[in-house]
């Protein structure tokens, strides 16, 4: 089952309003040191951009967010619906609760577990809403993003900071959080891949990627020759758990080896791109050289 057309021209309409959003944010804030204020024309200007999509139609606009909206199945599916909105409440909350109590690795690794297992649920519901989801987090990561670098002291801002702080490692501070790949790499792997392909990535990156860097730290003794910032123990619970987690979602056991063995390798190499995206998109041309 693959996405709609029209379900994934809604993420990507999503996805840049919130970048025009944003440029047009920080624009208005040279000129007015008020975020709050800034962000009202921004918005204006944001919805005005998204307009030639739809022939510059407010009507038209309407008609195909409808359909949309009455394609999704959601009064069909509405308690699986209410329990996956529940789900993320509680893991955004539990982010924000958890920032300052857990070690920045584990915290690190619950912002890829939790979303993971979120967008698996919903795949399996409805793959359309599955990638409206993914676009919201997307657009909710960009903004959190650009607040915490923005200097704004406002009750969303703290928020925004308290959550994506406790995760930075490195060049991310100035730039953006490894999160943000991950949400990318999925949502190549959902756009352009069938359901099944497209979960079985999504194991790999978000318990098996976590397992590594978890193992490695704790226990990763022998450093690969190539890539000493990698361990054995950590590559090889990375291999353990991808490839049970493919298995246990009904793969046959040599592709979920050969799929984890293939992520896994490639996941050691020292690399230029996060592997957040890199490691999703691995898995998905494997399982499609396997599978067809």
């Amino acid at each position: 089952m693959h996405v709609s057309f029209e379900a994934a021209k809604a993420c990507v309409l999503i996805i840049s309003f919130t970048i025009v959003f944003l440029i047009s944010t920080h624009f208005f804030r040279r000129k007015i040191d008020d975020m709050g204020i800034a962000m009202i024309p921004s918005t204006l200007i944001a919805f005005i951009s998204t307009l030639p999509f739809y022939g510059l139609s407010i009507t038209r606009y309407m008609e195909e967010s409808q359909a949309l909206f009455l394609g999704l199945d959601l009064i069909e599916n509405s308690h699986e619906f209410a329990l996956g909105a529940g789900l993320a409440v509680v893991g955004f909350s539990s982010a924000f609760l958890l920032s300052t109590r857990l070690e920045q690795q584990e915290y690190r690794s619950l912002f890829h577990v939790v979303p993971g297992l979120l967008f698996i649920y919903f795949i399996l519901i409805n793959a359309d809403v599955c990638l409206l989801f993914l676009g919201l987090c997307i657009m909710l990561m960009l903004i959190g993003e650009y607040l915490r670098l923005s200097g704004d002291e406002s009750p969303i801002s703290q928020i925004a900071k308290r959550m994506l702080d406790s995760a930075l490692m490195g060049s991310e501070v100035a730039g953006y959080l490894a999160t943000l790949f991950f949400l990318i790499g999925v949502l190549i792997v959902i756009l352009f891949l069938p359901a099944e392909y497209a979960i079985g990535s999504i194991i790999i990156l978000s318990i098996g990627d976590p397992s590594a860097v978890l193992v490695g730290k704790r226990f990763g003794k022998h450093k690969w020759n190539h890539n000493p910032k990698k361990s054995l123990e950590g590559s090889g619970a990375m291999f353990a758990v991808g490839t049970l987690g493919l298995v246990l979602f009904s793969f046959e056991p040599w592709v979920a080896i050969v799929v984890s063995l293939s992520a896994t390798l490639f996941e050691s190499l020292p690399l230029k791109v996060s592997d957040n995206l890199i490691i999703p998109l691995i898995s998905g041309m494997v399982l499609v050289s396997l599978l067809g």
